[in-house]
């Protein structure tokens, strides 16, 4: 017997599968198949999975409503990825909601955006939401952190306790944290600290940054007394240039 079903506001035909299955087209890949199945057998991680497969149009055509539908179901079945999944397509109060969610439910991930999102109205919060995120091994919330004692955002303005933060953040991979931190040494009058500039800012531009590479030319062009360092610093230019930094583009070589 053939049955109708409702499906994220589409009505499919369901022969011996169940409703997410069968509102993919037969030509969905076998794995997107196989995990719409595993949702319709009530597995979190699945519809979660579904979800972003058909609200980014992979595998499938895009959908986008259909895969907030799935992303919303799992994170209330406890999946909390898909809380943070569905929140980047909610409005402003739906998202901080499903954030807050993710976060005190224990998803560090979900942490750091809702930090972002509570940045501009409320930064005492959101430097807590980054600091959770930071605890649960979130690099991008360590970095968000070091900026926030950086500018004074939620929390007194301490250049020093950036500069830990930062380090720390650069330790762990993030290039954005070396990039702030080599600037931090950049503009010391401490000429050993100045000294930490230039490696801090070329391992930044190693990771693709490209206003780190600027920075390491813009270093490199005033070291007059290193003559290599001086003739190389037009190489970091074209980097930065090529990696989008449009202020390198037309800087003079």
């Amino acid at each position: 017997m053939v049955v109708r079903l409702a499906f994220a506001g589409l009505v499919v035909a369901a022969c011996g599968r169940g409703p997410v299955e069968s509102a993919l087209p037969r030509t969905a890949p076998a794995e997107l198949r196989a995990e719409a199945a595993r949702c319709d057998e009530g597995d979190a991680f699945a519809c979660v999975n579904v979800g972003g497969a058909l609200a980014e149009g992979s595998g499938v055509d895009l959908d986008v409503s259909a895969g907030v539908a799935l992303a919303e179901r799992g994170c209330d079945q406890g999946a909390l990825l898909g809380c943070v999944s569905a929140a980047r397509f909610a409005d402003a109060p739906h998202a901080v909601e499903l954030l807050r969610r993710a976060c005190d439910g224990g998803f560090a991930g979900g942490c750091v955006p809702l930090g972002d999102r509570l940045a501009g109205g409320a930064p005492v919060d959101a430097l807590a939401a980054w600091s959770r995120g930071c605890d649960g091994g979130i690099v991008s919330g360590c970095y968000a952190v070091g900026m926030a004692y950086l500018r004074g955002v939620g929390v007194d303005a301490s250049e020093a306790r950036a500069a830990e933060l930062l380090s720390s953040a650069c330790g762990h991979g993030s290039s954005e944290a070396c990039r702030e931190r080599g600037r931090i040494a950049w503009a010391s009058v401490d000429p050993e600290e100045r000294h930490r500039a230039l490696p801090l800012l070329q391992r930044a531009c190693g990771g693709l940054d490209g206003e780190a590479c600027a920075l390491s030319a813009e270093v490199m062009s005033a070291n007059a007394g290193d003559p290599i360092e001086a003739a190389a610093a037009p190489s970091f230019l074209r980097r930065a240039c090529e990696l989008g930094w449009v202020a390198a583009c037309d800087a003079p070589r």
